[in-house]
């Protein structure tokens, strides 16, 4: 079979990284792809960077459509891919050249492609430089074959897997009909592996650093209070589907608490999950009452002064 690799780019504005994240696919050893760049809506040099390369190389095709978000990027993406396979990457972030032979490589050129995800360790890039490593590192992966159980309960605790860090079967999205839900926040990325592992998909991974994260301070990650709010919308939606056994939505409320307490929106409780709480709670409250002594304290000491 002739494995093709769709690969998605969304941009918005980020034309100045943009340039970094196509070579990384145009260095890929393996040839058998097609790069998809959707403009969002792009205010700065986006078009002439995207348009530089696909004028040199017909496998990278650009898109424009108004701003709508991440996730309507990502969808315009796979409405515009023909590939066995997708490859998600954001602007900023870059792939290791041998990224998709070796993803490959662990199927088998002749195995049927069928609702199959790859993935493969990462590693974290400067802001300024994403070669650059970062001396940090975070868990990608699973400790067990319940992988869709794994993504509820230890999601951001301690798992957690970038976008291209995945290689996916298309069939997950251009025939199981999955999109990236254009209403969240952010968290769209767990939304949209809930979906794909809930298809109970052959997983597959590489023990090797196949792709680079690039860290930023500025990035909508760093948000706490709204990222608090889209991983609520996720776990909420999620324990709206009645397909999934109890067991399921139980893990699901269960984390549901967690991150309550995690980004402490005890205004948004009931009174059983702020009784289940009532420990963090009385120190949240403690920490607070001591800030406000320490404060009144510090005003009071400068007014003497």
């Amino acid at each position: 079979m002739d494995h093709k690799i769709s690969v998605i780019i969304p941009c918005y504005n980020q034309g100045h990284f943009l340039q970094d994240a196509i070579k990384s696919v145009t260095r890929q050893t393996y040839t058998n792809w097609e790069c998809i760049i959707v403009d969002d809506g792009s205010s700065d040099n986006t078009k002439e960077v995207a348009n530089n390369f696909s004028q040199k190389d017909e496998r990278i095709k650009y898109v424009y459509k108004s701003n709508g978000g991440l996730s309507s990027a990502r969808n315009a993406g796979i409405e515009n891919a023909s590939g066995n396979w997708i490859q998600f990457l954001d602007a900023d972030d870059v792939l290791e050249p041998q990224k998709f032979s070796m993803q490959l490589q662990s199927v088998g050129v002749n195995e049927e492609i069928s609702r199959i995800v790859i993935f493969s360790d990462f590693a974290f890039g400067k802001s300024e430089n994403v070669f650059e490593i970062e001396n940090r590192t975070s868990p990608v992966q699973f400790k067990s074959t319940n992988y869709f159980e794994e993504l509820i309960t230890r999601w951001e605790t301690d798992l957690v897997i970038p976008c291209h860090s995945f290689l996916m079967s298309s069939d997950f999205f251009l025939k199981d009909g999955i999109r990236f839900d254009e209403n969240l926040p952010n968290h769209e990325d767990l939304d949209c592996w809930l979906n794909v592992f809930s298809k109970n998909p052959e997983v597959i991974f590489i023990r090797k650093i196949l792709c680079r994260y690039r860290l930023s301070d500025n990035s909508m990650s760093t948000n706490m209070k709204l990222m608090g709010e889209g991983f609520l919308q996720v776990l909420d939606k999620h324990l709206q589907i009645k397909s999934y056994s109890f067991e399921i939505h139980s893990l699901l409320k269960r984390k549901r608490l967690d991150v309550l307490q995690r980004y402490k929106r005890f205004d948004i409780m009931t009174l059983n999950e702020k009784f289940s709480s009532r420990k963090i709670l009385k120190e949240y409250y403690r920490n607070r009452v001591v800030d406000k002594f320490k404060k009144a304290g510090e005003n009071i000491s400068g007014k003497i002064e």
